[in-house]
């Protein structure tokens, strides 16, 4: 992971996940995944 996304507060990615049309589907453990119709994307928080 590059230094700059690991610097983003997690509120902000995921605003500007469900901006883009993600949506938040699952939680398991300390990571959520998020998915639109093309990609799922899974957020360390």
């Amino acid at each position: 992971m590059s230094p700059a996304l690991a610097d983003l507060p997690l509120r902000t990615v995921v605003r500007a996940l469900e901006k883009a049309g993600f949506v938040h589907v699952r939680t398991k453990g300390s990571h959520a995944v998020y998915r639109n119709a093309d990609r799922a994307v899974v957020i360390p928080q």
